[in-house]
């Protein structure tokens, strides 16, 4: 009899508050995925290469695991004392029917279990399921493949969420229930009436809105001009203005509420005011919640869009052409790449030819064989110095200075590396040379093609060369071997008059044959070759050590800024959710008032949910607005190659950011309705 009571009553619960089941459910995945990062092939490949890396992210996952747990506890708290005051009068019931307290409190310790249990059957093989297509599909996006792929099932993951979950509903039934089996039976049978309400002053509301605004507007601009430097001064007065103005935006929304009710309330039939003070007086009692779930979408949106674009920016294949890297002689480096076991991996072979232009203002003592070359950049510094004054005109002039002898790049080199990636090749005149700036180092490069356009010119030993319209940044070897911020690709004959030439060329380049990895992919190949490499006592370097870096920061921020994402938004509209029905019971009189008045159950349906539209809007066009200067700043300063340079990634990514959003927003908003719904139909039966 009592566990069919339990039963019955976590059904008829979850039933009627299905939205609060679903966040838990997602909760449960986020807690699985997020523990068994160290499982997915991304990962496992990682250590091998990026070990160090690795093993300092896995450090920090119980970290971030404690810090879910405990913005998930406030998720929970609040919650189940929603269902326990819904519930208030069933409990007294049962108390004056002669059911003892501790007996009471069993049955909500069991009822909170058996749901907590049936999350957990739904939610871990959701979680499995979930982390496995992640691991592909991630694996299959940045080139892995799904070689060697085998299931994985984290035990020590799932036996963490577990007790993490159970915990966090353990806890918060404990301190709900003390205070709940220590009412009098007449207060758990009497229906909690709606709180005295109060209106604040018109003025006093447009007083906090404007300040509120100013504040905002400080906290953007700081953010936009000023978070790059990391003054921590700046970033604090940034966040201080940033949630003090939120605060004050939602104390103030009561004056615009009010402005509209007189200004349409004669104009409008129906429900319309009856809508718009409910509106009005769930905003101004529950500014300081609204306020922090709107800081909490806003940190959600931050924080996705930080890590879609981290996502897309740090893409291990852009600029990829070379996969092998090879330094030494040139006899001995060919005599290996001919042999039987090499030859067939080997594509595209060609000698990096690139030196350092030497002049005479470098002030470095040179032998008698080392002869200086005059240098200057001539019409391009010239034309910069002509653009408009900025932050950004001041570092290229800085780093024209700085390169004042840059590196040479000979033309049919880099044309090998064009040629790799299907590209067509440059074509120099004698008297041409083009631009030459790692993807790393894009400062300035807005500038920098505007003033391109004009063909400025640059002088080498007084001879001017005419520089192309365009910016090339393809990388020059397969890592790290060298790294050229900035530097010139001059033709064959320029380069082998100007460098010395008694030197072998700085390396030697080849790719795999497209035929191969197409056929195998990129990954066993590299592996293969390295090894074959190593036993011929060759000195290289691979694309793999690039690939394996730019990996592991895609999966450090993308990965722990979506959870993060992920969960701020579960806990914000679950709140944001529960406070407008628990206030909707408050106030459930005026509803049967309402009715006795003649209003229809679809009329007072349809006005809870402009109610419900009304109440998830304000604090979501808060956040929107926040989070367009809150990620310009965060991309400004902590990804600003990304944000100069690729604005039709930023497009795209606030496209997706928005429909995330939109989704997330409409399950929710849709879930409350019917809840609202099914509250209105039950007070008119």
């Amino acid at each position: 009899m009592f566990f069919d009571l339990v039963r019955r009553n976590s059904k008829r619960s979850r039933k009627e508050n299905g939205i609060y089941f679903v966040s838990l459910i997602v909760s449960i995945v986020a807690f699985y995925i997020i523990l068994s990062l160290g499982n997915q092939d991304v990962m496992i490949y990682l250590k091998t290469m990026e070990s160090d890396a690795v093993n300092r992210l896995l450090a920090l996952i119980p970290i971030l695991y404690a810090v879910s747990l405990f913005f998930v506890f406030f998720l929970v708290f609040f919650a189940n004392r929603y269902q326990l005051e819904r519930r208030s009068h069933e409990f007294g019931v049962y108390l004056m029917l002669g059911m003892k307290r501790s007996r009471l409190f069993s049955l909500l310790f069991m009822e909170n279990l058996w749901s907590s249990f049936l999350a957990l059957l739904i939610g871990l093989p959701i979680s499995i399921i979930l982390s496995e297509i992640i691991s592909l599909l991630t694996s299959r996006l940045v080139g892995l493949g799904i070689i060697g792929h085998r299931f994985t099932f984290s035990i020590s993951a799932m036996l963490w969420t577990i007790v993490g979950f159970l915990g966090l509903q353990i806890i918060a039934l404990l301190i709900l229930s003390r205070k709940l089996v220590r009412k009098e039976l007449l207060d758990l049978l009497e229906d909690k009436q709606e709180d005295k309400q109060h209106t604040d002053n018109i003025s006093i509301s447009l007083v906090q809105l404007i300040i509120g605004i100013i504040s905002l507007t400080i906290a953007y601009v700081l953010g936009i001009k000023y978070l790059r430097t990391f003054n921590l001064i700046i970033v604090c007065l940034i966040f201080v203005s940033g949630i003090v103005g939120t605060f004050l935006v939602f104390r103030g929304m009561n004056a615009l509420i009010c402005l509209t009710i007189r200004k349409n309330s004669t104009k409008r039939s129906g429900l319309y005011t009856f809508t718009f003070r409910q509106l009005q007086e769930n905003v101004l009692n529950r500014a300081g919640s609204l306020a922090i779930s709107s800081l909490l979408i806003l940190a959600a949106l931050i924080c996705f869009g930080y890590g879609v674009s981290i996502a897309m920016n740090a893409n291990p294949s852009k600029g990829h052409a070379v996969d092998f890297t090879v330094q030494g002689q040139e006899k001995e480096i060919k005599e290996a790449l001919n042999s039987a076991e090499i030859k067939p991996y080997v594509s595209n072979l060609f000698p990096m030819k690139l030196g350092f232009l030497r002049g005479e203002q470098d002030g470095v003592e040179t032998n008698q064989d080392m002869v200086s070359h005059k240098f200057n950049w001539g019409g391009l510094e010239e034309a910069v110095k002509e653009q408009k004054f900025s932050e950004e005109q001041d570092m290229l002039l800085n780093m024209l200075d700085f390169h004042s002898s840059p590196y040479l790049i000979s033309v049919s080199s880099y044309n090998q590396i064009l040629n790799i990636k299907g590209e067509q090749p440059i074509k120099l005149r004698p008297n041409e040379v083009a631009i030459y700036r790692n993807s790393e180092f894009t400062a300035g490069n807005n500038i920098l093609q505007n003033v391109l356009k004009n063909a400025p010119d640059v002088k080498i030993d007084n001879q001017s060369y005419r520089l192309l319209p365009n910016i090339y940044s393809d990388n020059l070897v397969a890592d790290r071997s060298i790294t050229i911020s900035t530097g010139l690709i001059v033709p064959d004959d320029v380069f082998d008059k100007v460098i010395d030439q008694k030197h072998q060329p700085f390396c030697w380049n080849f790719a795999l044959p497209k035929e191969l990895v197409e056929k195998e992919g990129l990954m066993q190949p590299m592996h293969e070759v390295q090894m074959l490499l190593k036993d011929k006592g060759l000195e290289f370097e691979s694309y793999l050590k690039s690939m394996g870096r730019q990996l592991f920061y895609i999966v450090a921020a993308s990965y722990t800024t979506i959870y993060l994402a992920v969960l701020f938004l579960i806990i914000a509209n679950t709140v944001i959710g529960l406070q407008f029905l628990m206030q909707q019971k408050k106030t459930s009189r005026r509803y049967a008032t309402l009715s006795v008045l003649g209003s229809l159950p679809c009329d007072m349906c349809q006005s809870a949910r402009k109610q419900i539209a009304w109440y998830f809007a304000l604090p979501i066009g808060v956040a929107i607005v926040s989070s367009f200067f809150g990620i310009k700043a965060m991309l400004g300063g902590l990804l600003p190659s990304a944000y100069e340079s690729n604005s039709k990634s930023l497009l795209i990514m606030a496209i997706v950011m928005v429909g995330f959003l939109f989704i997330i927003e409409c399950i929710y908003m849709i879930s409350v309705m019917k809840i609202s719904d099914k509250h209105i139909e039950a007070l008119n039966k």
